[in-house]
């Protein structure tokens, strides 16, 4: 039986899940020239202390350079599309 992962709202911009045993987090921040965009990031937790992994997507532009080719996704996305890209992600680096 396969245990479903689980996405949890704890903030505005904040969504968590466990995969693994590991504690991740997808935040959503401000990023771009002057801070005028805005992005999905994943972390690791460890803790009270966050790793970076991986920007997922944007979710506004900052109407210059917009979405970077690290990003997982092209384009604006909305910040619910970045959860399962997300997990697959975290599961490609673990399994």
């Amino acid at each position: 039986m396969t245990k479903r992962t689980v996405f949890t709202t704890i903030s505005q911009n904040e969504v968590k899940f466990e995969y693994k045993d590991k504690k991740f987090i997808l935040q959503e921040q401000k990023v771009g020239v002057y801070g005028q965009g805005r992005c999905i990031t994943l972390y690791e937790l460890d803790g009270v202390k966050k790793e970076f992994v991986k920007c997922i997507g944007w979710t506004e532009t900052d109407n210059h350079g917009g979405p970077s080719k690290e990003c997982l996704l092209r384009g604006i996305v909305r910040p619910s599309e970045c959860q399962l890209p997300a997990l697959n992600y975290v599961k490609s680096l673990l399994d």
